[in-house]
C-alpha cells in the first residue's frame, strides 16, 4: 500500500517478495533506495528515506557448515520505521528493527537494533549520539 502524496524517485525499488510494504502518507524515497518487504515493512507519515538506503525485513538462517544456506527458508523479521524519520544517504536497516518516531539516522549507518523515538544515531553499527531537541516555548 502506498499512501497519498508519496514521492518515489527514479530507480527506487519496492519489492514485497511475498510479504508487504506499507507506506503511509507524504513519504519521500530517494533514488536507488531499496525496500524488501518479505517479512513486512511499515513506514510512517512524513518520513524521508534518502538515496541508496536499504530496508530489509528478513534474513537467512545460519545452518551448520555443510548445509546449503541458500536452500534454507528465510527468517521473516518485520521492520517498522516511524513517523517523521530521516534516514540519511546509504543507510541500511536490518530486518526486525523498529525505528521510533522522529529519529534521525546519519548517512552510511547500519541499524541493527531498535531506536527509541527522537534518537539521533549513526555509525556501523548505528549507535545513539543524542536526541532531537524539543521546541522552545516562546515568551
Amino acid at each position: 500500500m502506498i499512501g497519498d502524496y508519496c514521492e518515489l524517485s527514479n530507480a527506487c525499488l519496492l519489492y514485497p517478495y511475498g510479504g508487504h510494504i506499507q507506506l503511509a502518507h507524504r513519504i519521500f524515497i530517494g533514488p536507488g533506495a531499496i525496500i524488501y518487504g518479505h517479512g513486512g515493512v511499515e513506514v510512517g507519515d512524513h518520513t524521508l528515506i534518502s538515496m541508496h538506503c536499504r530496508i530489509l525485513s528478513s534474513n537467512h538462517a545460519m545452518p551448520p557448515l555443510g548445509t546449503i544456506i541458500r536452500l534454507q527458508p528465510d527468517e521473516l523479521r518485520p521492520t517498522k520505521i516511524g513517523r517523521d524519520v530521516w534516514l540519511g544517504a546509504g543507510v541500511t536497516v536490518l530486518g526486525g528493527v523498529t525505528i521510533g518516531d522522529g529519529c534521525i539516522v546519519g548517512a552510511g549507518a547500519v541499524v541493527t537494533k531498535d531506536l527509541p523515538p527522537g534518537a539521533i544515531a549513526y555509525g556501523v553499527p548505528a549507535s545513539m549520539h543524542g536526541w532531537r531537541q524539543q521546541p522552545q516555548n516562546e515568551v
